[in-house]
């Protein structure tokens, strides 16, 4: 079979009836697309490694190998996301220490909720750091090999406001002359 194909399948049957045989009339025939290629996806938001203060989705396309002519379609994405050890579960809408995929809306362009109810993504939390692997899928049934022990998108969700204080010059300092140094601290809960 030619790999993105469209292929035609007619039969035919004949007897051995004396003298000349009988021969049937092929019918329309049966066509179906030969398509062993894996789609791919890719996220478009949040940005690997970036820093984020609201985030209500993560985005992102899938499409189709452009070898050979014809291709199945992609059908649905997945997509894992882990946070420490434990991955969400939509269906359980719960965290769980299992490997866990859940689907995202729509196929060549799609998206995945984060905390708006119960059978999408988690609420996120201040200061925590997020994985995210995804999974096409395409109409036969092609699906890429994924492992979520390594690589996946990164990024850290963190809502609490820095904190910082002057130390040098002192508060309520008397100067007359020009300050030499000026110092202080600051904190971040949240990572960034």
């Amino acid at each position: 079979w030619v790999e993105g194909g469209q292929h035609l399948i007619r039969s035919r049957a004949d007897d051995q009836v004396t003298p000349t045989g009988n021969q049937e009339t092929p019918a329309a025939g049966n066509q179906f697309l030969w398509d062993v290629t894996a789609p791919s996806a890719t996220i478009v938001s949040p940005v690997d490694g970036e820093f984020y203060n609201s985030l209500s989705q993560t985005t992102g396309n899938s499409t189709e190998s452009s070898t050979g002519t014809a291709r199945s379609g992609v059908n649905r994405v997945e997509i894992a996301v882990k946070s420490g050890g434990s991955y969400w579960s939509a269906n359980g809408s719960s965290w769980t220490a299992s490997e866990t995929w859940n689907q995202a809306t729509a196929t060549n362009s799609w998206s995945y909720s984060f905390g708006t109810s119960p059978a999408s993504g988690p609420a996120l939390a201040s200061g925590g750091v997020y994985k995210l692997w995804l999974k096409p899928a395409d109409k036969a049934g092609n699906v890429p090999a994924v492992n979520t022990t390594v690589g996946g998108l990164q990024f850290r969700y963190d809502i609490d406001t820095p904190a910082s204080a002057m130390t040098q010059p002192a508060p309520g300092a008397d100067l007359k002359s020009q300050v030499a140094v000026i110092s202080g601290t600051s904190s971040d809960t949240g990572g960034a």
